[in-house]
């Protein structure tokens, strides 16, 4: 690829991750955020597609127009967007544990990423009688460098679970399998299964259980941020 042809690319990519990294969290911990959530909760999976897509390839376009550049144009397919709101953590995982927790979970699916940093799933996390705990979670696509193919038979982990907090400080928790499969995990749902499986049905328990301990995982480190004070509305001075 050419160089030029590489910073158009960019170019063009820039106004999605202008959106997924400022403009959402930004929205999301607003003041006034309880008509952002309204908004998103109430989209249902047949509405949140054809809304982020139109909204994605606007804000798009009207990037490009600013630069007055000439960068290949980004159209986002409704159906590359998906929304799923958890408003009883306890119900989702059946869990004794989660019964009085009260926080809520909206998990939107983003497109394919183009490239590192941009995200493929962002989580909006908030609790409280008025939203008080909030905490924004990214899956964000990681650079995979050649040498880490080399070393290890293991695909290694395609994004990195980060977030970001009231002040937009980017918190980087660790390492995320995405897309591939996790081997470990993997073990665990054909020991559950049998042998007599087939591997559509194995791969189909694997997702299942792969979204419920990726829930977990996600609430757990929002429980933490609640904990450390991090996740808490600033008090308001006179």
């Amino acid at each position: 690829m050419a160089k030029n042809e590489n910073v158009d690319i960019m170019r063009a990519t820039a106004a999605r991750y202008s959106l997924e990294h400022y403009f959402l969290p930004t929205a999301f911990y607003a003041e006034d955020a309880v008509d952002f959530l309204f908004c998103v909760t109430s989209l249902t999976r047949e509405h949140v597609g054809p809304y982020l897509s139109r909204f994605y390839s606007r804000v798009a376009a009207y990037t490009q127009s600013a630069e007055n550049v000439k960068v290949p144009q980004v159209e986002y397919d409704p159906a590359d967007f998906y929304s799923q709101v958890i408003l009883s953590p306890y119900e989702a995982l059946q869990d004794e544990s989660l019964r009085d927790s009260d926080a809520r979970v909206i998990r939107v699916d983003m497109p394919e990423p183009e490239r590192a940093v941009l995200c493929a799933r962002i989580y909006f996390c908030f609790s409280g009688e008025n939203f008080e705990n909030r905490m924004v979670f990214t899956v964000e696509r990681r650079l995979i460098l050649p040498d880490e193919l080399d070393k290890s038979d293991v695909p290694p982990a395609d994004c990195l679970l980060c977030g970001w907090d009231r002040e937009l400080n980017h918190i980087n928790t660790g390492e995320f399998i995405y897309s591939g499969i996790d081997p470990k995990l993997m073990e665990q749902v054909r020991n559950e299964l049998g042998a007599d499986k087939s591997e559509e049905e194995v791969y189909s328990h694997y997702r299942s259980v792969h979204a419920k301990t990726e829930l977990r995982h996600i609430l757990e480190l929002f429980d933490e941020f609640v904990r450390s004070g991090t996740a808490k509305a600033a008090k308001k001075t006179d």
